[in-house]
Order: C-alpha cells, then sequence, then structure tokens
C-alpha cells in the first residue's frame, strides 16, 4: 500500500527527499525495478531510485527496531510483510530467503503478481479490504509493516489489529507505522492553506486521538476506507494495547517521518 504524504515528508518534496537518501544508503545493489505506475502507488512519484533507496532504508530501519527485543530478523522462521505493495521492503530481505519463509500479503493484485515473478525466494498472498488473511492461526513469528494503518479508517483498523493478532504467535512480534505528532503538525499548515475543515481535524486530535482525514490525493482511485490517518501516541498506548504488548514507540522511526511501533502478541490470552 502507498506510503502517505509523500509529498510533504519531513515537509520536503519527495525529489529532496530522495537525494537525501541517496547520500545516507548509496551505493545501491542491483535490483528489479517495477513498472511506473506500480512505484507510484507505492510512493507516490514514478522515481525509481527512490523507490530502491526508500525501501532499502526501511529495510534497515525495520532490521534495527526489531532487534531491540533482542532477537533479529533471521532468528525468525515466518516473516509476514503485511502491505507489501510490489515488494519496496521484500526486495532487500533477499538475504532471509534461504533460511527464512518470507510472505507478503496486499490488496493490489498487479503488486503481488510483479512481485511474485521478481522476487523468488518470498511468496505472495493477496488479502480483501478486511480479514481474514488466507493463513493459519499463531502461524507468523514476525508481522513487518509500513504505512497501512497509516491509511485506515478505524473499523479497518481495528479489524486488522484483530486479524494480526490472529495469525501472530503467541508471543510474537508486530511491527507497525503510524503517523504521529509530527506528520499531523507538519500538515497542519496545508490544510488550512486549502481551508480543510481544521477546526474539526485539530478537535478530534486532542479529543479523540485519532484523525482521518478524507483527503482528494485518494479519493475517486482507491477504496473509501483508504485515505490518510493520523495518531496521536496516547490512542496507540490506550487502544492498540487491548490487543498488544507494546514495547516500543520510536518517534519517526521509519524514513524520519511515521512512527514504529513495536508490539508483541501477550504469550498467554486473559481468561474470558
Amino acid at each position: 500500500m502507498r506510503q502517505a504524504l509523500a509529498d510533504r515528508l519531513n515537509g520536503r518534496s519527495w525529489r529532496e527527499t530522495a537525494r537525501a537518501l541517496r547520500r545516507r544508503v548509496r551505493p545501491p545493489e542491483k535490483k528489479p525495478v517495477p513498472p511506473d505506475e506500480l512505484i507510484w502507488r507505492v510512493t507516490s512519484t514514478r522515481d525509481s531510485q527512490l523507490f530502491l533507496d526508500s525501501g532499502r532504508q526501511s529495510a534497515r530501519e525495520m532490521r534495527d527496531a526489531v532487534s531491540l527485543l533482542g532477537r533479529p530478523l533471521e532468528d525468525h522462521q515466518r516473516i509476514l510483510d503485511f502491505g507489501c505493495g510490489c515488494g519496496r521492503i521484500l526486495l532487500w530481505l533477499d538475504d532471509l530467503g534461504r533460511d527464512v519463509d518470507l510472505i507478503g500479503t496486499d490488496i493490489d493484485g498487479p503488486a503481488l503478481a510483479w512481485a511474485q515473478e521478481n522476487i523468488p525466494y518470498a511468496r505472495f498472498i493477496r488479502n480483501e479490504g478486511l480479514p481474514p488473511l488466507d493463513l493459519p492461526d499463531g502461524s507468523v513469528d514476525l508481522v513487518l509493516n509500513h504505512s497501512v494503518f497509516t491509511h485506515l479508517d478505524e473499523s479497518h483498523q481495528d479489524a486488522w489489529l484483530s486479524e494480526l493478532r490472529r495469525v501472530t504467535k503467541p508471543g510474537g512480534t508486530v511491527l507497525l507505522t503510524v503517523h504521529g505528532v509530527h506528520p499531523f503538525q507538519t500538515m497542519l499548515p496545508h490544510w488550512r492553506t486549502f481551508d480543510w475543515y481544521t477546526d474539526r481535524i485539530e478537535q478530534e486530535w486532542e479529543q479523540r486521538g485519532f484523525v482521518f482525514v478524507d483527503e482528494g490525493l485518494w479519493r475517486g482511485k482507491f477504496p473509501a476506507f483508504y485515505r490518510t490517518t493520523f495518531h496521536a501516541p496516547w490512542y496507540v498506548f490506550r487502544h492498540w494495547s487491548r490487543l498488544f504488548d507494546i514495547r516500543a514507540y520510536l518517534l519517526r522511526g521509519s524514513l524520519d517521518y511515521q512512527d514504529f511501533v513495536l508490539m508483541q502478541r501477550p504469550a498467554t490470552d486473559p481468561p474470558t
């Protein structure tokens, strides 16, 4: 799924962001590059170098975040990239392919078809807008995700949180991203410029900690439940902790913009 607010990342244009990433992660390795249309669905640009550079950076950041729990990626038997798109991150996990069962899921059929053809060390499953995933209960050691919950309305968010808990084994790890304080504050001037019901947005942020913005960027191109979503950290701790133990909240841990939420499924379920 697409990386939200691409044209506003950290207050910079995507082209400026691409140059910054290249300075940080060059020299690039030889990787297959998807068609422009699939790149756009992930990055909101057709910049193939940005696609590759940001994917490598995201993979590194995810490795670092997961390692905070004392277990590197290669120690997990089955890893699920939830909302993998055409494999922006999985392209950079090829070193795991021989020993780890890598699975990518997404709603985007053409993206999955390209990924399946070009990323032979992973397998791919198409999902619908709502659960279930075609995976058994407790079958995944680690769930990775970049920028799905940054787009979902609350009912879809809650449904997928419950589904990720179902497929994650007890004690397993889930790493998700959200638009937190920094993206919200970055977008406020933009909304005011276009006179987008900013007072209501700010009120929802203060009172509920969850804001679902029906931005024109996505309208008409993607399902109605898929727009742009912002989470206050206190909302995440209060709401998501009903299903997972939150182990770390990393401000701007993902591409210096989105926040990482590092969680574990409890080893035992509470009594019913």
